[in-house]
């Protein structure tokens, strides 16, 4: 399932009540499997420094996350925005959306995607025998045994560092 728009969406929030989430712009009735991966992206920016909340989450009560629910700081520059995440749940009526109500502004989405994939294992040229496992990209999600290995490798520096 892939889900895309290739135009853009203005918003005009001219007044707030305190309550985030009261303004949302959502895109619902996905189909999600549990363990699956994702990748959501957009482009996004503001007439000033505000933040918003990216997510995919239910679109029925309780209202719970899917997997993905990201803060991004937004001001006048266009930002390209990309989150890999694994789905938590299965979920017929998901919905990918957007958290505007925080504050009054101008806010701009837009090329906004829901595609499969994203998640990263070790590639062909990484071995960790040989030293040669890449960092972990903040733009992509790795995945379990990619993640243990790292938190695996920040636990052992640590150690390291401490006890010398």
């Amino acid at each position: 399932m892939t889900i895309s728009y290739d135009h853009a969406a203005m918003v005009d929030v001219t007044a707030v009540d305190g309550t985030d989430w009261h303004l949302q712009l959502s895109h619902a009735g996905l189909h999600l499997k549990a363990g699956a991966h994702y990748t959501a992206s957009f482009t996004a920016s503001a007439d000033r420094t505000m933040k918003i909340v990216a997510g995919v989450s239910q679109a029925h009560a309780p209202w719970e996350s899917d997997g993905l629910s990201a803060v991004i700081q937004l001001d006048p520059k266009q930002t390209a925005c990309n989150f890999a995440f694994t789905v938590t749940q299965s979920d017929d009526n998901a919905r990918l959306g957007f958290i505007l109500g925080g504050q009054t502004g101008h806010i701009v989405l837009g090329d906004v995607k829901l595609t499969p994939g994203g998640i990263i294992g070790l590639t062909a040229n990484e071995d960790p025998a040989q030293g040669t496992v890449k960092s972990p990209s903040p733009q992509l999600a790795a995945d379990s045994a990619r993640s243990q290995d790292w938190y695996s490798f920040l636990q052992q520096t640590e150690e390291n560092i401490t006890s010398a």
